[in-house]
């Protein structure tokens, strides 16, 4: 028999029929523990039957989960200075390729000496070296012409001074190689440590984070220098689930529903370093999961997590379920709608459903209670699985600040403001960007250069006293010939030792001639040192008492950074210079864009395609990177095969917003950029608020809420019509969907049901 609407939906007619012992749970999902009410039939608002269906039972959690590229962090050890900045936002990078470095003046100081150290003992053990062996071939001479003149002891005693000579070499030699050594392993440390100072990329990627280097702060140990994205690798991070309040890892069964069919989902896990530091900084970042499937940057998905069992069995729901002390039972329709009591047996059970393992069978209407008035006036529609979407968009932007140069402070000192360049104004390679005022003066820079003078004062005397003993030993040398060359006879013994003499006298003046080159060599090395220190302290365009800072290259004066007394510390960060970039744009929205307290998101998402307009043509970007975590609004897009000044046209003709004066009124900021000109381009950044792949979606108005009396917690229900029978089905909404006139049902319904609306 055909069953009406009108017959479906008749009111019965409550008084005060309920006693002591019988407690009815209307709108609770919970089983009933109560005895049966002493009536005929069930006593409810409405009369409601739902049939008995085949559907998935236990309990499941879900989370909202947003796709994005992999991201690796380059971290600091130690607290640094920044010094050089290699790359920008948007920028793609390879792996180990250097992404900046830290400042490393005080450690090149440092190895500037050690490296001239070991070269000064280099050429000293080269110098040494070479005097022993004329040192040897000396005593060698003296020895054969000790033989030559017959005296054995003298020539003995020359064996004894060889033994010598060797001894004293052997350990002079050994001394310097040890401080070589000593020196050479300070080296390799110091290298090490300026090793750490350098910043490479850990991946292949684009720069999606840079620090700060517009505050012109101390970067603390394990702080983030950049992050490096990879669209190609992709996972799932839950904004609303912290690493450190994960609670799922045990759960049997996680997954994600890729157009409609189940991919398993994997914890993808830090590393032990990450987690150290996370714990050190009391920063837990979001939770994120690694899946097989096709997914997209900036897709909104849900994910399920379910700690038991989750099968599809015959199942009824809790609504429906009533107890009489051991017996579990249920009203099926009987004849002109009569409600007759059958016994069941449960089994698995979750907060809407519980299935049926005997007593039942699949299509036959059960009593369930109702308080809430079916609709008696609908719409009907299907639900369908189909991409949910809503647009975001903004016209406001300009270009993004890209090709930093920093300016470390040489020396303490204080700054000559009037000296300062004005933020903002255009600045070449060359042009002084501010003025220092330095600790050192004058009567520090005239010891240096008392230094010099000394140094040079007394390497001229050792020239002179060089070259008068070398003079000497030349005189020697030519006398020592003549005598020779008198001689006639080679055989004769005074010419023989004559021929000694002039040996030995070589040896002399070969020893003089090494020591005099290692010297001059030492004195370059010295003299060198106590310049640059000099030109340290009084050069570097120095003038007017100032030593001042000058752009390394064309670009916009950033920032000049001291305390409020004007002063700087060495090797601080003093000053910054940059570029604006033609091919990444800084978008800013409007305050009022978007629900962040719903999970919404309200900028663009790393890695996420956006669209930019200008009323002609559309053109194409991604998202790659986001300003302070989003929470100013703002977010950075890599424009795809195109500059801005294509376009943008020429800069007076662009509708570029300035920041500093963006206000949150949205006529006001319309009437700011728009007005005057009537030749300024309208350009229009679009992109996905929320995305979510094949997904069912019902009406909004489609989507009804009840609170439970006793728990008090809001269900989501539907109307789906079975049969042309309105019947309650129990649905999980998306609670990150709030725009638009779609709600997305995440469990409940499935694509083709058909359910109703006033």
């Amino acid at each position: 028999m055909r069953i009406t609407i009108k017959r479906i939906i008749t009111l019965c007619i409550i008084s005060c029929l309920l006693t002591s012992d019988m407690y009815v749970l209307t709108g609770c999902v919970g089983h009933r523990s109560s005895k049966v009410p002493m009536l005929d039939d069930p006593v409810a608002t409405t009369h409601a039957f739902r049939p008995v269906t085949r559907r998935y039972i236990g309990d499941v959690e879900t989370l909202m989960g947003i796709v994005v590229p992999a991201q690796y962090k380059c971290r600091t050890e130690q607290p640094v200075i920044l010094a050089h900045l290699d790359v920008s936002i948007g920028d793609y990078v390879k792996e180990g390729q250097v992404i900046a470095k830290a400042d490393t003046s005080e450690l090149e100081a440092q190895l500037k000496t050690l490296t001239d150290s070991v070269e000064e003992m280099t050429e000293q053990k080269k110098c040494i070296s070479e005097v022993f062996e004329k040192q040897i071939e000396q005593l060698g001479y003296q020895k054969k012409q000790y033989k030559e003149n017959g005296d054995k002891d003298s020539a003995k005693s020359v064996d004894n001074d060889i033994a010598i000579e060797k001894e004293n070499f052997r350990y002079d030699k050994a001394v310097i190689e040890n401080n070589i050594a000593a020196a050479q392993k300070n080296i390799a440390a110091i290298k090490d440590e300026m090793a750490k100072l350098t910043f490479t990329a850990r991946h292949d990627g684009f720069v999606s984070y840079i620090a700060p280097v517009y505050d012109g702060e101390m970067l603390s140990a394990n702080e983030t220098v950049a992050v490096i994205s990879d669209e190609k690798e992709l996972y799932i991070e839950t904004p609303d689930m912290l690493v450190g309040d994960y609670s799922y890892d045990k759960y049997k069964s996680k997954w994600i529903l890729i157009d409609g069919k189940e991919k398993a989902l994997k914890e993808f896990q830090f590393s032990q370093d990450e987690l150290s530091i996370m714990k050190d900084k009391g920063e837990y970042p979001c939770m994120r999961f690694v899946v097989d499937g096709s997914l997209t940057p900036g897709m909104t998905v849900p994910l399920y997590f379910v700690k038991d069992e989750y099968r599809e069995c015959l199942a009824v729901g809790n609504d429906s379920i009533y107890r009489d002390g051991d017996m579990t039972f249920v009203y099926v329709r009987g004849e002109n709608d009569e409600r007759v009591q059958r016994k069941v047996t449960l089994g698995e059970t979750d907060n809407f459903y519980s299935e049926v393992t005997d007593g039942l069978v699949e299509g036959e209407d059960v009593f369930y209670e109702n308080n809430t008035l079916v609709p008696t006036s609908f719409g009907k529609v299907n639900a369908e699985r189909s991409d949910y979407f809503n647009e975001l968009s903004s016209e406001y932007y300009e270009e993004a600040d890209a090709d930093f140069d920093i300016y470390i402070a040489k020396c303490n000192g204080v700054i000559d403001r009037e000296s300062v360049v004005g933020e903002g104004e255009k600045v070449y390679a060359g042009d002084r960007l501010a003025g220092i005022s330095t600790v050192t003066g004058r009567a520090e820079a005239y010891e240096a250069k008392i230094a010099i003078d000394n140094l040079d004062m007394t390497h001229k005397q050792a020239e002179k006293n060089y070259k008068r003993q070398k003079k000497l030993k030349e005189k020697e040398f030519k006398e020592e010939e003549d005598l020779k060359e008198n001689k006639t006879d080679d055989k004769d013994h005074e010419a023989r030792s004559h021929k000694y003499d002039e040996e030995i006298l070589k040896c002399d003046i070969s020893m003089m001639e090494i020591q005099h080159k290692y010297e001059n060599k030492e004195y370059k090395r010295q003299r060198e040192a106590l310049v640059e220190r000099y030109n340290e302290i009084s050069g570097g365009g120095k003038e007017n008492d100032l030593t001042y800072i000058t752009a390394a290259d064309d670009g916009i004066m950033g920032r000049v950074f001291y305390d409020v007394t004007g002063a700087v510390t060495k090797g601080s960060m003093v000053a910054v210079t940059l570029k604006k970039s033609d091919e990444i744009i800084l978008v800013k929205m409007k305050s009022s864009v978007g629900n962040a307290d719903k999970g919404e998101r309200t900028v663009a998402g790393v890695g996420q395609t956006v669209k930019i307009a200008d009323g002609q043509k559309t053109y194409s970007g991604v998202c790659v990177g986001v300003k302070n975590g989003g929470s100013s609004g703002q977010f950075f897009v890599r424009l795809d095969g195109v500059k801005l000044s294509d376009f943008e046209g020429g800069r007076d003709n662009a509708k570029i917003s300035d920041f500093g004066g963006i206000s949150d009124n949205t006529d006001e900021n319309d009437e700011q950029s728009e007005g005057g000109e009537s030749n300024k381009k309208h350009i229009t950044i679009s992109f996905y608020g929320t995305y979510m792949k094949s997904v069912i979606t019902v009406p909004k108005k489609a989507v009804y809420t009840e609170t439970d009396s006793l728990t008090q917690k809001k269900n989501s229900y539907v109307w789906k019509l079975i049969n042309d029978v309105p019947v309650k089905e129990y649905v999980k909404v998306c609670e990150a969907v709030s725009d638009g006139d779609k709600a997305v049902i995440i469990s409940g319904v499935d694509a083709g049901d058909v359910v109703i609306y006033e």
